[in-house]
């Protein structure tokens, strides 16, 4: 059996993500504010486990309690594989940084970074003693790499996440029983959030007639294509721990 955690899982690439783990053997464990009965009905066919949990990553003290739980539910005997896929994000604030609400900017970065580090770091303190494939992937952006005007928390905490893997990386590469972390892009998809900035004004986001250009032009990848590369991803062995691969379209 193989046990997997996604958050961000009730919509976009996420849902795509849980949608393909589904029709493995396995049970998939699912945090979203809220649930998608969508889901559920396939989980139903496909023969797979669901086990959802509303929570919001932004009340990062509660992680733990929260990691307690899932990890009750875990038969360490029967386990083949743990894997962790951290992919919830929210794109606000966006906007020259002297115009970011404060509150809002602490949300982003509790949500897109501070979570996943927690997440992390609960993982591998509780799977320790599992011999088996341990894997936590730390969906990115090219925004960790490209600097994008009015972007600063979005850019900052995807680099972060990029700079937490690395960091792992290295510190379970030499272990006996490690967990293989690694960072991966999966491009441009077809989500909310590229709606979301469609949406924004002009002068928040500079670029934003590039991003309507890329939806004209056919370069948003299906989120439920990229969610298998991206399930697929997870047992690629030549995917070595700190790395950071890419599953973009084309």
């Amino acid at each position: 059996m193989r046990y997997y955690l996604v958050t961000g899982s009730s919509r976009g690439l996420g849902e795509g993500i849980v949608r393909a783990l589904l029709g493995q053997d396995a049970t998939v464990f699912t945090l979203a504010r809220t649930n998608n009965s969508e889901m559920e009905k396939i989980a139903d066919k496909s023969g797979g486990r669901l086990a959802p949990f509303n929570f919001d990553l932004a009340e990062t003290t509660a992680i733990d309690g929260l990691l307690d739980e899932i990890f009750s539910e875990i038969d360490f005997e029967e386990a083949s594989g743990l894997y962790l896929i951290n992919n919830a994000g929210v794109l606000p604030p966006m906007g020259p940084v002297e115009t970011n609400d404060a509150t809002q900017t602490e949300y982003h970065i509790r949500v897109n970074l501070l979570a996943p580090m927690r997440l992390t770091s609960g993982f591998i303190a509780r799977s320790s003693g599992c011999f088996c494939r341990k894997v936590v992937a730390n969906v990115s952006s090219g925004a960790a790499r490209h600097p994008y005007f009015g972007w600063s928390s979005y850019c900052a905490g995807k680099a972060g996440l990029n700079m937490f893997t690395q960091v792992v990386g290295v510190e379970q590469r030499e272990l006996e029983n490690p967990v293989i972390i690694f960072s991966i892009d999966p491009g441009i998809v077809d989500t909310d959030m590229q709606a979301e900035i469609r949406a924004v004004e002009d002068s928040r986001f500079r670029d934003k007639s590039t991003f309507i250009r890329y939806r004209e032009m056919g370069y948003l990848a299906d989120p439920l294509e990229t969610g298998r590369k991206i399930a697929a991803a997870l047992d690629d062995p030549t995917i070595a721990t700190g790395d950071t691969v890419s599953v973009k379209k084309g």
